[in-house]
């Protein structure tokens, strides 16, 4: 309870002063949580490390995996946002391709982890946990959707700032304020103030609308 209470991971002195000051004890304990897939180890630097709970019903999936889909989920797992693609998992576990497709199908469909498309490859998928946000070196950013340019939304962006500027004719208007009307109109995606800037400078160059430097 102790470590599950404190999402961000306790160190092993954390624990020590926590109540459990021996070393020997301290270690066996964890060491058989982990044996339980009931807590994780994240690297912290140098030789530190950080401990996580990890929730019931995620260890519960894990303790079935075999030893070989486990070491596949592993290496997903380390490769974070970015994910990882089938030709890298082969060369990391060593393991042929036909075992990498089955480890990575069981995976799916246990919904540990999903499959991302790549922006940067067009003809390749990745792998991440299921919970995790891709990259935007993988999912494209703000403009991409599914691995593909959002074109429609592009469009619809343009089409918001252009009202707001036509409600407000002959009228200077910050950034900050066309991005805010922008936001009272939920799409896909949210748009950051950056990303309204960029939509900004295409009406700009399609000499739809001209900026002034305030």
């Amino acid at each position: 309870n102790y470590i599950a209470e404190r999402p961000g991971g306790v160190t092993l002195e954390d624990l020590s002063s926590a109540g459990w000051p021996d070393k020997t004890l301290r270690t066996n304990m964890v060491n058989h949580l982990l044996n339980q897939w009931l807590l994780e180890l994240v690297p912290a630097g140098g030789n530190n490390f950080i401990v996580k709970a990890i929730p019931v019903h995620l260890a519960d999936k894990l303790r079935r995996l075999d030893d070989t889909t486990r070491q596949v989920y592993q290496q997903i797992e380390k490769a974070g946002d970015r994910g990882a693609w089938s030709k890298s998992l082969k060369d990391q576990t060593k393991l042929q391709q036909h075992t990498i497709t089955k480890a990575t199908k069981e995976l799916m469909k246990m919904q540990l982890i999903k499959e991302v498309k790549s922006v940067q490859n067009r003809n390749r998928k990745v792998f991440m946990l299921i919970d995790l946000e891709p990259s935007k070196e993988v999912s494209g950013g703000t403009w991409y959707k599914d691995g593909e340019f959002n074109t429609s939304f592009v469009e619809t962006l343009r089409e918001h700032c252009l009202t707001f500027l036509e409600q407000n004719p002959g009228r200077p208007l910050p950034l900050a304020d066309i991005h805010r009307y922008v936001m009272q109109h939920p799409g896909p995606q949210v748009p950051t103030e950056d990303d309204i800037s960029c939509i900004m400078k295409t009406l700009e160059l399609d000499e739809e609308v001209t900026s002034a430097v305030s």
